[in-house]
């Protein structure tokens, strides 16, 4: 019985040592080896190519850069009022100076392999305040549903005013069939015990001035970005909602963190003539993420400053 005994043990320390192989920690693999190999194609890619990209660089003058780059970073001043406003639904306010320098103060964990460290750096730092684990999860479950929802409710909206013909009927009738079914399932939800808070928090006038407002600047921000850098014949409307429909299709991507590629290329099919793939424009659209980049070091380099000395802990 004692030999039995031990061998059981044994069996339970052999199977609590054995690796596990999850599907979670395989996708974390297959993320962090799509990043890898997307950062050595551009890094290749913009060596064998350098005179053609920086003919397109050299049209983007510093003003313009300042301005894309003034755009994009004030998208975070409405990403901190969506987030109040849904505190409040959720039943634990808290005020829009102190959640602005949690945002701020996390910025660099954006860059986080996994691309979620934001949000749970965020998280970790309202629980402290007290707010229960619960609502954390629902605050960034509902912020990142309707980040998707509003970028691909405008995109279809832009996509609709902005192109003629067969494109823009069919974007037209997907962002009217969009607002019909997320209206219906409003009022469906509303009618649920225990969840008419959730209708509350997602409709509230805050909310969608600061989705609306924010997703415009990104918009605006990334269309002067190509407007001035890659000669095409599509208006910068079309570009807009290219924009907002490409981040939508790289959000959902569950496979690309941060949409890493998936943007890219979705982005280079709307702009490319006939159809076609181009790498030159894959690479310019790519290189936006570091203006992205050093906007948000910027706005965490002076925050922090600042945070320093007004002495905000």
């Amino acid at each position: 019985m004692d030999v039995n005994i031990h061998v059981r043990a044994l069996r339970s320390r052999m199977t609590a040592l054995r690796p596990n192989y999850s599907l979670k920690s395989l996708l974390s693999v297959l993320q962090l080896l799509l990043e890898l190999a997307l950062v050595v194609f551009f890094i290749v890619y913009g060596l064998l190519h350098w005179s053609s990209i920086s003919t397109a660089f050299v049209q983007l003058s510093p003003l313009w850069l300042l301005t894309c780059g003034l755009l994009y970073s004030a998208m975070h001043f409405f990403a901190v009022l969506a987030t109040a406003s849904l505190l409040r639904s959720l039943g634990c306010p808290r005020p829009y100076g102190m959640l602005f320098v949690i945002h701020i103060r996390r910025l660099p964990a954006k860059y986080l392999p996994g691309g979620i460290w934001h949000a749970v750096g965020r998280g970790a730092d309202l629980v402290k305040d007290g707010i229960p684990i619960r609502r954390i999860g629902q605050l960034v479950g509902i912020e990142q549903l309707l980040a998707i929802w509003w970028s691909g409710f405008l995109g279809f909206v832009f996509a609709g005013l902005a192109f003629n013909g067969r494109i823009g009927r069919v974007a037209s009738m997907i962002a009217m069939c969009w607002l019909i079914i997320s209206l219906l399932a409003l009022v469906w939800v509303r009618v649920r015990p225990g969840w008419r808070y959730l209708v509350e928090a997602v409709s509230a006038p805050e909310i969608v001035l600061a989705y609306v407002a924010g997703w415009i600047c990104l918009a605006a921000g990334f269309t002067l970005y190509i407007w001035h850098g890659v000669d095409m014949l599509s208006s910068p409307l079309q570009v807009a909602a290219s924009y907002l429909v490409s981040w939508m299709i790289g959000a959902i991507a569950f496979f690309a963190p941060q949409g890493i590629g998936v943007f890219e290329i979705s982005m280079a099919r709307a702009l490319g003539q006939s159809g076609s793939l181009q790498a030159d424009i894959i690479w310019f659209i790519g290189s936006y993420r570091l203006l992205v980049l050093t906007a948000d070091l910027a706005i965490w380099g002076g925050g922090c400053a600042w945070f320093r000395v007004i002495r905000v802990r």
